[in-house]
């Protein structure tokens, strides 16, 4: 969801040393602080999907939250009725940040959850359904020690979950 992100940057060879060790490219992601200041809040509706944004300040930090849905499944459910073969499919996401003051440093919570749902009927008795997405969380406290040095600790969580679903003959294989 654009409307998260502070910050995309793709690295496909000779990347920064910080990312050191990797064989293969590099895909970093920055999400958007909210603002300290005042609330602010953004929706909109594209040909395939909703978005919506808001943020604001909270406990002298700041806290944002996106989220975002297809909504394809009434367009595809009209297509099935003159042409074969046309998936059920929608996806949905939902990013969120706060960041607070803490220690003499900033502590940031950074979460994103998102599925993807896509399901074929061949035929009456006959269906095949895949399901995947991510879960992602990072916890970091970061500190200035002068002019050339930080102090940085961070933990994080990530979970990719994938579902085949099969049904033969009415009977889930």
């Amino acid at each position: 969801n654009a409307d998260a992100l502070q910050d995309v940057n793709l690295y496909k060879g000779a990347y920064p040393a910080h990312y050191g060790g990797r064989l293969g490219a590099v895909l970093d992601v920055r999400s958007r602080d909210g603002s300290t200041k005042e609330f602010s809040g953004a929706a909109g509706i594209s040909l395939i999907a909703a978005h919506a944004t808001a943020g604001g300040p909270v406990g002298g930090g700041s806290w944002t939250a996106s989220v975002r849905r297809t909504y394809l499944e009434p367009v595809l459910s009209l297509l099935r009725r003159s042409v074969e073969d046309v998936p059920s499919y929608y996806f949905y996401d939902g990013n969120g940040r706060l960041t607070l003051p803490a220690g003499g440093g900033r502590l940031t919570a950074t979460f994103y959850g998102g599925r993807d749902n896509l399901e074929l009927e061949i035929d009456a008795d006959n269906t095949l359904g895949l399901r995947w997405g991510n879960t992602l969380g990072s916890l970091a406290w970061g500190r200035s020690l002068g002019a050339r040095a930080t102090l940085k600790l961070q933990g994080s969580y990530s979970e990719y979950q994938s579902e085949s679903i099969i049904q033969a003959l009415t009977t889930p294989i």
